[in-house]
């Protein structure tokens, strides 16, 4: 039974509360595997960026695999606690356990054989995650058939996963400072937040177990299913779309560690800036969070679909300005920009994730079936694969052009590498968010009454 199903009625707050919390643990996970992992490998394992590139995009394919099989078993699932909250509560206890692995890379490796190692635990944890996030999102359909309900969970939901991010992406690499800035530091790091984690995960879990709904989960087998979901044209470009900025979103965040230590300055001129990563990373965090209630707004006052393609061309412009910019010697300057990228960032955030659920619940009553499950595995796909190519291209890059790894962290690289990392992380992420743009004109008109 769902918590609210009549349009027009507001879900309770500890609902919508303990919902969004979930994503602030998922989200670990995320700035894990997007922000972390090259660089663990690269600054710290001596890892080739190249073969750091390939190691992790190839564990993040194997990631895509597992999502629909996790998907249609939870459409089909049938316990007393609903069809979701047990792979969460499960699922999140295995990333958390097997990421703390990860990074307890035995002292006699390096090399080739610290990425093996690496690469093995990142792998089960990925399963353990797809397990959380398939689920998670398929409860954004299940929790109410009201489209502003919809945006309203992912606005708590989003705020959430900026916190997540934050707390991952700033903390974490304090905390490893904290505890000797070398690679045992990590894994004590990361001991810290798996229980954060877990709990957040739980918590979402929790407000969300309820018994199974009435109707049974959809008896097609899987491909028929697939086609079920890939019946909705609107569904699949915006699936397109979505894929399109991640990858340029992921080129940033894979970037941001090694932008933070090569391409700012401090006030002395040896060095990177003291804090840069915690303050690159906080500001543009702080900006994608507390520009949720405002994308909500527009949302509602201007439309979900202007709002997005707007929000998409100033994100594109701000990152050119970005790279007008670097490196920088000034604190101020670097904050101020990283939290104007970060309140653009809001908006790809959440408005992609409110349109999706109302184009999933269409699917749904078209065809008659519960493809909730499933259909989030799709959704997820872009994002998945954009998450596997990134740091691919990005070693690649940084390779072409005599990125030098190292397991001190800081060395002097070349010119040309330096100018790579640059327009990286700005220049390309900008061409990819414009190039989506004309995809998302060819659904933006019939997407206006979401």
């Amino acid at each position: 039974m769902r918590v609210q199903d009549a349009p027009g009625h507001s879900l309770p707050l500890l609902t919508k509360t303990g919902y969004g919390l979930g994503d602030l643990g998922i989200n670990i996970f995320v700035i894990v595997k997007s922000l972390l992992v090259f660089d663990f490998m690269t600054a710290y394992l001596d890892v080739a960026p190249a073969t750091a590139g390939r190691l992790t995009a190839l564990v993040l394919i194997f990631d895509i695999l597992t999502d629909p099989l996790i998907g249609w078993l939870s459409d089909r699932s049938h316990t007393r606690w609903g069809r979701r909250a047990p792979y969460m509560a499960v699922g999140a206890l295995a990333m958390a356990v097997l990421l703390v692995l990860m990074f307890y890379v035995p002292a006699a490796f390096s090399g080739l054989a610290a990425g093996l190692w690496v690469t093995g635990f990142f792998a089960a944890a990925s399963v353990g995650w797809t397990m959380v996030v398939i689920p998670y999102s398929s409860l954004t359909v299940e929790l109410t058939d009201d489209p502003q309900q919809r945006s309203s969970l992912t606005a708590y939901r989003m705020a959430s996963a900026a916190l997540g991010i934050l707390l991952a992406g700033a903390l974490f690499p304090a905390l490893v400072a904290q505890f000797g800035g070398n690679r045992a530091a990590f894994a004590l790091a990361m001991l810290v937040f798996a229980p954060i984690a877990v709990g957040t995960i739980w918590a979402a879990a929790f407000v969300s177990a309820r018994p199974s709904p009435a109707r049974p989960p959809a008896p097609q087998p899987l491909l028929a299913q697939l086609r079920t979901v890939a019946s909705n044209p609107r569904f699949v470009l915006l699936v397109v779309i979505y894929g399109f900025q991640t990858l340029a979103i992921f080129f940033i965040t894979v970037g941001i560690p090694h932008a933070a230590r090569y391409l700012t300055l401090a006030s002395e001129g040896n060095g990177p800036m003291p804090g840069a990563q915690t303050l690159l990373f906080g500001a543009f965090v702080v900006g994608a969070m507390a520009s949720q209630p405002l994308w909500l707004m527009l949302s509602k006052r201007i439309g979900k679909p202007r709002v997005y393609l707007a929000g998409m061309l100033v994100y594109a412009g701000m990152l050119v300005l970005f790279y007008t910019q670097l490196p920088l010697a000034s604190a101020v300057l670097l904050g101020a920009l990283s939290l104007g990228i970060g309140i653009t960032n809001g908006c790809y955030q959440q408005l992609p994730w409110a349109l999706a659920p109302d184009l999933i619940a269409e699917t749904n009553r078209q065809s008659g079936q519960s493809v909730e499950g499933l259909a989030n595995s799709v959704w997820l796909f872009g994002q998945k694969l954009a998450g596997a190519l990134a740091p691919l291209l990005f070693g690649e890059l940084l390779s072409a052009f005599g990125f030098v790894s190292s397991e001190q962290g800081y060395v002097d690289q070349p010119a040309a590498a330096l100018e790579a990392l640059r327009a990286g992380m700005t220049l390309l992420p900008a061409l990819l968010l414009l190039a989506s743009v004309p995809i998302y004109a060819l659904i933006a008109a019939r997407l206006k009454s979401l």
